[in-house]
């Protein structure tokens, strides 16, 4: 028996491998890349019109979901700012700034107002120093009278050598004659007391210190209220100076 030959097959033409370049993607300038941190804290100016590197590869850039058409931005990630610190008050006063003297608090004493010297009392009359100019003519004898039965019994007493009792028995007769001066130099004494004042001052410079008693008793009983702060210390002189004879 003859075979017949199988019957021939094309073998399909083999082409060689040409690779191709990927397609650019058109309006590329529509995509946006997703923002990133880094993008945040270090921006970096983006040229558009900068084109594809070349050969990058088979991937071509992935279309945002958003699809083509312009639409709003993808939300930026925003760094997280830093965490409130309360209200710290500065206590240190002694930091200065360049250039600037020490600071110095302000001086109470050149605002406060200056107070006016408190003008101090004038010191009570004496039997020296009590102003006699006014003293009416018919009253001059009482002054003079008073004064020497002061001094007389002043001596009597030890005067700059007595003791430091009888030192302040004659400071307390020249502060009590002494008011009593005023009194006569002002005119603030009755008729009354001043008609027997200078009957008792008589009595005085006659020696006659029985009758000056009277008098003072007089006064006691009848002008105790006008002459109180004086009588007494007329009284205890008039005692001292009789003793003295």
């Amino acid at each position: 028996t003859n075979f017949a030959p199988p019957p021939e097959t094309t073998q399909p033409t083999v082409r060689p491998f040409v690779p191709s370049n990927p397609p650019v993607l058109r309006n590329a300038d529509q995509y946006q890349q997703p923002t990133s941190l880094g993008s945040q804290l270090y921006p970096v100016a983006a040229d558009p019109t900068y084109p594809a590197p070349p050969g990058a590869g088979s991937f071509a850039p992935v279309p945002s979901q958003m699809g083509a058409a312009p639409g709003p931005r993808m939300p930026q990630v925003v760094a997280p700012a830093p965490a409130p610190r309360g209200f710290m008050p500065v206590t240190n006063t002694s930091v200065q700034r360049p250039g600037m003297g020490p600071m110095q608090p302000p001086s109470t004493t050149q605002s406060a107002p200056v107070q006016p010297a408190a003008t101090p009392a004038a010191p009570p009359p004496t039997v020296q120093t009590a102003d006699t100019s006014n003293v009416p003519a018919h009253q001059k004898p009482v002054i003079t009278t008073l004064t020497r039965l002061f001094n007389e019994t002043s001596q009597a007493l030890g005067g700059a050598r007595a003791n430091p009792v009888k030192k302040r028995e004659i400071e307390d007769n020249s502060k009590k004659i002494g008011a009593l001066f005023a009194k006569l130099n002002s005119g603030d004494i009755s008729k009354n007391a001043s008609d027997k004042l200078i009957q008792l001052c008589q009595a005085l410079d006659n020696n006659d210190f029985g009758t000056a008693l009277q008098i003072q008793v007089l006064l006691t009983t009848s002008e105790w209220d006008e002459c109180n702060f004086w009588l007494a210390t007329l009284k205890r002189m008039i005692k001292t100076r009789q003793n003295v004879r």
